[in-house]
């Protein structure tokens, strides 16, 4: 068989982007760029390396906006076939991706589609006219009625929730963030995640936890919510809310690309993929918030150099998370590498240790802003495997622990390394 590519990537996300320039690099290999009718700002909007742009001026969101067409300019130069419509992948009998009656024949297709959120629970609710919409990330970067009113109400604790919960809390906004579950970010460590609810707490953010929506109902020009708590088994009521954001959760974007009848397979609203990040349709791979976890950017950008490692050079590498730096929330700032004490547990018995230190920089200091927190994970043999850092830098200094991890050093190291601007006790 003749292909026409060596890999289409579909979806002119900001990952769909990221991937295509981490691809020039393999300059004999042919790549095509499908936008699947992204527009620029639709990209930022859909893109797992979006950091709450609803926050943003106007201004800034017009230059990401243009960063995004510099970008699709220039790899059109590079050699990346850009092409402005939308595909429907085919059996014909073999796998291709029709685009307004031309076919692309690829020997590897990547999905970089995003997602969006996913408002099927508020169908229950879709008889009631309510005062203003219930924002998402999406609608509020398209207008400047958020600011006005004083009482808001988060659904659901991802991290663009407790991000925007922070935000609010430091306009002077009066917040409520309500959550399922029973503490904030429950795939992370959960004394981290408490410190982390202690940090809002201080700013006064009032935090719900196990509580789900029951009813929406307007009140003038107001919202009335009915929340179930399921710690007391009962329910009570918010009332006098003048905005509501839903960061619950998402589903996969899939743009009409005929996915389920070629063999991919969902489950929970997200594409399944292999350890090779491959979907049931082997020639087709995913990276990004549509195969589940969190919108973070240098998750999809570990994902996307992945996917080129098994399709551009024949690799079968398959995805690790494990020595991965991620930022969670930008503020507070949340960074953690390697494991959480549960799956130390997990690994280890109780041969692991856990220290705990307070986390401080010399620029936090110099600000009077309150110290941080910091947890280091350690094996039977005192090797560092987990770091968990809240507070003021976490981000930056997250990434020198991740090569603190990557080099197995052991707590006694680290102890006589000298790191400047960092205070741990």
């Amino acid at each position: 068989m003749t292909f026409n590519y060596d890999l289409v990537i579909l979806g002119a996300t900001l990952e769909g982007i990221y991937a295509a320039q981490a691809a020039i690099q393999f300059p004999d290999k042919r790549i095509a760029l499908v936008t699947q009718g992204f527009s620029p700002q639709a990209a930022i909007a859909a893109s797992s390396f979006r950091r709450y742009f609803s926050l943003l001026s106007g201004s800034d969101i017009i230059y990401q906006t243009a960063m995004v067409e510099e970008n699709l300019s220039l790899l059109a130069a590079q050699g990346v076939d850009i092409i402005q419509a939308q595909g429907i992948f085919t059996q014909t009998p073999s796998l291709v991706l029709e685009v307004e009656n031309r076919y692309l024949r690829s020997r590897a297709y990547l999905l970089a589609m995003g997602s969006e959120p996913d408002f099927s629970e508020l169908s229950q609710f879709s008889q009631t006219t309510f005062p203003k919409p219930i924002w998402t990330a999406q609608t509020l970067d398209n207008s400047t009625d958020w600011q006005e009113g004083n009482d808001w109400v988060i659904i659901g604790a991802k991290p663009l929730g407790i991000e925007l919960a922070h935000h609010l809390a430091t306009l002077e906004k009066k917040v409520t963030l309500s959550t399922r579950n029973s503490h904030l970010l429950p795939q992370e460590d959960r004394e981290s995640a408490h410190f982390l609810q202690s940090s809002l707490e201080a700013i006064g953010v009032k935090i719900l936890l196990k509580t789900d929506v029951q009813a929406i109902q307007s009140q003038t020009a107001q919202f009335q919510m009915e929340i179930r708590d399921h710690f007391l088994e009962q329910d009570f009521l918010l009332n006098n809310i003048d905005h509501i954001f839903w960061a619950q959760k998402n589903k996969v974007n899939l743009g009409g690309l005929n996915l389920a009848e070629i063999g991919v397979q969902f489950n929970k609203n997200r594409l399944v993929v292999n350890p090779q990040l491959q979907t049931h349709c082997p020639e087709i791979y995913a990276i990004g918030s549509a195969i589940a976890g969190y919108d973070l950017p240098s998750l999809a950008q570990y994902e996307a150099r992945l996917v080129l490692q098994n399709t551009l050079v024949g690799k079968q590498a398959a995805v690790n998370y494990y020595p991965i730096p991620v930022c969670l929330t930008e503020a507070p700032q949340f960074a953690r590498v390697g494991l959480t004490e549960a799956q130390a547990q997990g690994f280890y018995g109780n041969q692991y240790q856990v220290k705990r230190s307070r986390f401080s920089t010399f620029s936090a200091q110099s600000k009077s802003q309150p110290s941080g927190f910091c947890k280091l994970i350690l094996d039977p043999q005192q090797q560092i495997i987990g770091t968990h850092l809240i507070g003021d830098h976490a981000k930056a200094w997250i990434n020198v622990f991740a090569l603190v991890i990557a080099q197995k050093l052991r707590l006694n190291d680290l102890q006589n390394l000298n790191l400047p601007g960092l205070e741990l006790t």
